[in-house]
């Protein structure tokens, strides 16, 4: 209990005596207001000729975002990120210039506020030809490894060893709906196979191949933590996809590479099969660069047909992540 000023006030008093200290900012919302009587008692901040000590039950907070548990300033509050991805246990965020030497107490605020996180990190973006992330710890502990669930399946995660994008999980949900069992599907760029995963758990035969050899140990082991026959090749796309029987499905999740492996696809996909190519280009180059495609499978030797063209997320301002399905025919 908390020994404070209050109001007495008889009940059908109440109403009107409630919105006229809110409306003076009297009233303390942190506190329940007491019942007796044919009365009703209101906690308010300061004692006054109408106030009397009494003991009121403090009131739970509701608390809607996290950064209502950060004392900082407007100015402050105001470049506190908004958004986050939250992967299993884990948030990752980037923390903008002017609040690094608060990072710390900014990722405490976000692992109090989000019920099951267990650590927060700073993002410092992705690196290298496989694709990671360099992730430093703000609050919790430092293990980057994570179980994510995701349209039905547990996904082993460790964005430091091997990529791999929450944001990308409509988009994974969408290819996965449109496959039939019995297809067979080629993923020149698997990563930890997720879409892999979903698609194996539907049916569908599977051949996930990246140039990551800690992305193939994750898709092992994600093939065996949902119970699914998912056969998770390590090497280069170019070659690795030679050896194989053409597939109903070549998925090229590449988006700043994927341009280069056309060649590959055209190899890989059936006679009336599909490739659902992603590429991150200015919004508005998306007519001319879908022309552009179409062009380079009829150089390859193959009839392309746009059956679907999908935005997947906005890149930057100006730039958008495109998802475009291109049904293959023979000329």
């Amino acid at each position: 209990m908390v020994h404070a000023p209050g109001v007495r006030v008889p009940l059908p008093e109440a109403e009107a005596t409630r919105r006229a200290l809110l409306d003076a900012g009297r009233m303390r919302l942190d506190l329940k207001p007491l019942r007796e009587p044919g009365a009703l008692v209101f906690p308010v901040e300061a004692v006054g000729a109408d106030t009397d000590d009494f003991d009121f039950e403090p009131r739970a907070r509701r608390v809607r975002h996290y950064t209502e548990l950060l004392d900082w300033p407007p100015e402050m509050l105001a470049q506190a990120p908004r958004a986050f991805d939250q992967m299993g246990d884990l948030v990752v965020l980037k923390v903008p210039e002017p609040l690094w030497d608060h990072r710390h107490v900014l990722g405490q605020a976000i692992l109090d506020f989000l019920p099951g996180a267990r650590a927060v990190f700073h993002d410092h973006g992705v690196q290298g030809e496989f694709r990671t992330r360099k992730l430093e710890p703000l609050a919790g502990d430092e293990d980057p490894e994570t179980t994510v669930t995701e349209n039905g399946v547990r996904l082993r995660v460790d964005v430091t060893r091997a990529y791999f994008s929450p944001r990308l999980g409509d988009e994974r949900a969408r290819v996965t709906e449109s496959a039939r069992p019995g297809e067979r599907v080629i993923d020149l760029f698997g990563g930890v196979a997720p879409l892999g995963v979903q698609l194996a758990r539907k049916g569908v035969e599977v051949v996930s191949i990246d140039l990551n050899p800690a992305a193939v140990v994750l898709a092992r082991l994600n093939a065996a933590l949902n119970r699914v026959p998912l056969e998770a090749l390590h090497g280069d796309a170019r070659a690795v996809a030679a050896g194989l029987a053409p597939a109903d499905r070549v998925v090229m999740n590449l988006p700043h590479g994927a341009k280069h492996f056309l060649d590959v696809a055209a190899a890989a996909t059936k006679p009336g099969g599909t490739v659902h190519y992603h590429e991150i280009l200015p919004d508005a180059e998306l007519e001319r660069r879908t022309r552009e495609l179409v062009d380079a499978f009829a150089d390859l030797g193959r009839r392309a047909t746009v059956t679907n063209v999908r935005h997947v997320r906005a890149y930057s301002p100006v730039e958008g992540h495109y998802a475009l399905d291109l049904l293959l025919e023979d000329p």
